[in-house]
């Protein structure tokens, strides 16, 4: 069964690789304009035999919030998980009135 960080690591890659200076994991350190924040959130499905989990599947959610309306890092975003392999759905898109930000929310899923 590959280990937690194999499955994460990627995806980790793949956010700080489209926006380097303001991707977080679980919380953002410091107010901007533009930013991701994404997290593993629980074990989506697994498979057990032998007495032992072969096989676990883990999701997550991934956060960008920004000014640009149409923002063309959403479709990076998706073209990054999309080119990793990863499942994904877009769940949200929402303009949060309190910080003036349009906020994309994606869950992921990871074998």
């Amino acid at each position: 069964m590959k280990s937690m960080k194999s499955k994460l690591t990627p995806i980790r890659d793949m956010l700080v690789g489209l926006l380097p200076d303001a991707t977080y994991h679980y919380w953002r350190k410091v107010q901007k304009k533009r930013y991701i924040i994404w997290a593993e959130d629980s074990e989506y499905n697994h498979f057990d035999s032998d007495n032992k989990k072969q096989a676990q599947q883990i999701a997550g959610t991934i956060d960008l919030f920004t000014q640009t309306e149409y923002d063309s890092l959403a479709d990076e975003i998706q073209d990054g998980l999309n080119e990793l392999g990863v499942g994904w759905n877009l769940l949200s898109v929402s303009f949060e009135q309190e910080t003036n930000l349009i906020h994309w929310e994606w869950e992921f899923k990871v074998v």
